[in-house]
């Protein structure tokens, strides 16, 4: 990984995420944990992502399969989720 990369990027990003939202009702009191639970599907959809929060692991998984199958079709998904 580069040296500026973020830890848990990808699949182990969203899993390291998945384990911190089984935290949270033991980090936030009750209001507040409402307000961050009934937020997150904005954040994660909308947010400054224009519904794209997982586009660049969309594209990492479609070149992946592009690589292991020789799918062109894979590789264009891939290339088009990253513009």
């Amino acid at each position: 990984q580069p040296p500026d990369a973020v830890a848990a990027a990808g699949i182990s990003g969203v899993t390291v995420f998945a384990e911190d939202v089984d935290r949270w009702p033991g980090l936030m009191p009750e209001p507040e944990l409402d307000i961050a639970l009934r937020s997150l599907h904005a954040f994660v959809e909308k947010a400054g992502t224009g519904g794209g929060l997982f586009r660049r692991l969309q594209a990492q998984f479609c070149g992946d399969v592009a690589r292991l199958t020789e799918s062109a079709e894979m590789a264009k998904a891939g290339t088009a989720l990253l513009r």
